[in-house]
């Protein structure tokens, strides 16, 4: 079980469905390999670089990722991929993987 260090961390994205995609990226991946997060350099992390960004600091390689959790039929709806304008959402999605990753790591045990 794990408390929040910082109780303004969100629960949930909110309404940005971006976020929402990161978030439920995060938890897919929490779900496979615990302790993901802390494989991310989020200095270098880039959604748009398949070997910088979360799967392929994770697994070495986005598409070895997707191949090793069975990412890919939802790799869009997992925030793994981009769905449209590309060079912003993959700038929005970097920035939702940092947040998410942090959060993490803002975690205590208990």
């Amino acid at each position: 079980m794990y408390l929040f260090r910082n109780s303004n961390i969100r629960a949930q994205a909110g309404g940005d469905p971006i976020a929402q995609r990161a978030a439920a990226g995060a938890r897919f991946l929490d779900q496979r390999t615990p302790g993901w997060e802390n494989r991310i350099n989020t200095e270098t992390l880039n959604i748009a670089s398949g070997n910088n960004c979360a799967l392929g600091q994770v697994y070495g390689s986005y598409g070895v990722g997707l191949s090793l959790t069975g990412a890919a039929p939802q790799s869009m709806s997992l925030g793994f991929s981009s769905t449209g304008n590309i060079d912003r959402e993959y700038e929005l999605l970097t920035q939702a993987w940092r947040k998410e990753v942090q959060d993490r790591r803002s975690l205590v045990a208990v």
